[in-house]
Order: structure tokens, then sequence, then C-alpha cells
């Protein structure tokens, strides 16, 4: 790709900041499929965007297990069905998934720091997903900036 920029006036970072720990509003800005667990499950990996306050815009990313029933990973699928309950979709029992209505839903979630084991920032805290918060008021209601807490 060839291209022209403008990077006039923007200040050169190394990376994005590491939001404290606490509980957050995001927004999933983002959701690449085609990715697979170990045990070749459907991880779809979601982009997390704080939604407002001080951190507004700050990004985390998380990985979406759906274990198969008879897969050795169907221990999590717990975690999977409050993620799901709490974005507003199927969730309970047999049910079809369909990431594509992931996209600009808003979910809250509990952000804990974990130390990278390994690879370029080994040793370096990083911002993760610790739990799902459920507020079924979230994606059933509009919602806007007055929210902001």
């Amino acid at each position: 790709m060839k291209g022209q920029a403008n990077s006039n006036g923007v200040e050169e970072n190394a990376g994005f900041p590491l939001i404290p720990e606490d509980d957050y509003l995001f927004i999933i800005d983002e959701v690449k499929d085609g990715i697979s667990s170990a045990n070749r499950d459907p991880m779809p990996q979601v982009t997390l965007k704080v939604a407002n306050g001080q951190y507004k815009g700050a990004i985390v990313w998380d990985n979406i297990v759906i274990p198969k029933k008879d897969s050795p990973a169907y221990g999590i699928m717990g975690r999977t069905k409050r993620f799901l309950h709490c974005i507003a979709e199927p969730y309970d029992g047999e049910f079809d998934f369909d990431t594509s209505r992931w996209i600009l839903k808003k979910i809250k979630a509990a952000i804990k720091h974990e130390i990278q084991p390994e690879g370029k920032n080994k040793g370096k805290p990083r911002a993760v997903v610790n739990y799902y918060i459920l507020d079924e008021k979230l994606n059933g209601e509009s919602w806007g900036e007055e929210q902001e807490s």
C-alpha cells in the first residue's frame, strides 16, 4: 500500500495506555472471526473500547471461546454464556450465534492487570477482562453520554 499521511500536531507514543483496574462501560468496536482455540473451538476476538469517562477510547481485547459440548474447554462455557447474556444475545440451552450482531453492543466489564508471560512485552502488565457485569438495561434501551459515570 502507498499513500500519504500527516502527523502534524500528533504526539508520538509507544502504544495503548494501560487503564487502571476498575469496572468500565465498553462498546464492542470490532469482532475478528476465523480464529480457533487450541481445541479447535470457535474463538472470536473482540475489541472493547471504553465508552466514556477519562479513559474513553482506550482498548482492551478479549477472546470469547465458544466450546463444543464434547470439547475439553467446555468448562469455560459459563464465561461465554455470561458474555452473551450481557450483550443481550441468545445464551441459554441450544442456540445459534452470529458474531456480526455483537458489533456496537454495550457491555460492562471488570478489568484487572496481568503480567504478560511471553513475547516482546514479556513481564509487562496488560489490561484483561476479569469478568463481565450484567446490566440488562444496556442493550435494550437508548444509550448515550448521559450515562457517563
